[in-house]
């Protein structure tokens, strides 16, 4: 019937843009889905959602720098639905006083407090859910781990570099898990977003970019959403360990050679 009937998956990070659509996506397929995110009311609303389709869902309320909420995230899931055989990591620290300030700041000017939260969250975090989460699926053979990484961990920025920083060690992080528990039958991989549209607002900000990409448009939450559940579905079996690019073919040219063909182009006078 679906992908993912009859697995239970955690989507951390669930109540807007790539999670939300991730999870309403699941639960299509079939998966019993548990929406963790710190913001509690958005994740209520995208499980009502799904409950009004007739999928299974439940919401829980999780702060992932905080060890005794994740505990206590895979605790409600365990007791709700029994099991767990995927867990989707997408939360990042995105609030204007962490991200914001992170991208006015180079490694001189950035302030510590930033980098800290930054890490706490988007790579800490990451790793105490995967703490959590893996003995349950080692009690049941296995299962499939997915973490949201970003194009920007693969490439360097003037700015950013504690988000970009984070990132790359995510992609780490998910090649270590499928190093240290593929023989015990747990995949891990990681999706590098590009330029994807959430609101408009990312929509208006990422168009200076569509002249780098390979496709016609910018990408939407369902394009990287459906790269997710490929990867935590069987259909991935034996795709492990591995960084998939989700940005438009982006960073597959020669960002240079885009210059000199608007050059070539428009001539200056």
């Amino acid at each position: 019937m679906g992908k993912l009937k009859e697995k239970t998956s955690i989507i951390v990070g669930s109540a807007t843009g790539i999670g939300a659509t991730t999870a309403r996506l699941m639960a299509a397929e079939g998966s019993r889905v548990v929406l963790a995110d710190v913001n509690f009311e958005g994740a209520q609303q995208v499980a009502s959602e799904i409950m009004q389709t007739g999928g299974e869902a439940l919401p829980v309320r999780a702060d992932i720098a905080n060890e005794a909420d994740v505990s206590q995230m895979v605790t409600q899931a365990l007791d709700a639905f029994g099991g767990i055989n995927v867990l989707v990591n997408n939360a990042a620290a995105l609030g204007p006083d962490v991200i914001g300030r992170d991208s006015q700041a180079d490694a001189a000017s950035l302030e510590l407090e930033v980098w800290d939260q930054t890490m706490a969250v988007n790579l800490r975090g990451y790793l105490l859910c995967m703490k959590y989460v893996i003995p349950e699926m080692l009690k049941l053979g296995g299962g499939s781990i997915v973490n949201t990484s970003t194009v920007s961990s693969l490439v360097a920025e003037p700015v950013r570099g504690a988000y970009a920083v984070s990132k790359a060690g995510v992609n780490q992080l998910s090649k270590h898990i499928a190093t240290a528990y593929g023989k015990r039958g747990i995949r891990c991989n990681a999706v590098a977003p590009g330029c994807i549209s959430t609101n408009p607002t990312t929509e208006k900000m990422y168009q200076a970019f569509t002249p780098l990409l390979l496709t016609p448009d910018l990408g939407s939450t369902e394009d990287v959403a459906r790269v997710i559940v490929f990867l935590a579905s069987d259909d991935a079996a034996y795709v492990t360990g591995q960084v998939i690019q989700v940005d438009g073919g982006m960073l597959s040219r020669f960002p240079l050679s885009v210059r000199a063909l608007e050059r070539q182009k428009n001539p200056k006078p």
